[in-house]
């Protein structure tokens, strides 16, 4: 992620963490301050694949969704955020993130 928004590349997320939790961990992971913005499911009772919660963070953050790549490690949440006009890929490990990068050097 950090190579991500160091070309400028801005990364929303977009979880099913409780509340609770959420707010435990962005005070022990850095990550979270390269965000751009967070949807989480628990402050927005959606749950990750119901459409709705892609639709809310493409409209909260002005994402266009066919502009915008979707990354989780769930085969139902990629297909759903597919069905949603958002692209994705499926998370699954290093290599993934590595293709990530590569598209966007090639443009």
């Amino acid at each position: 992620m950090a190579k991500l928004t160091d070309r400028g590349v801005p990364c929303y997320g977009l979880s099913n963490i409780s509340g609770k939790n959420y707010e435990f961990l962005i005070g022990k992971h850095a990550f979270f301050s390269l965000l751009n913005g967070v949807v989480v499911s628990a402050h927005e009772n959606l749950l990750k694949p119901e459409p709705a919660i892609y639709q809310l963070i493409c409209e909260r953050y002005q994402l266009k969704a066919s502009e915008t790549l979707f990354v989780d490690d769930m085969d139902t949440n990629c297909r759903a955020a597919t069905e949603a006009g958002l692209n994705s890929i499926k998370f699954e490990g290093i290599a993934s993130c590595v293709q990530i990068d590569e598209l966007l050097a090639t443009g």
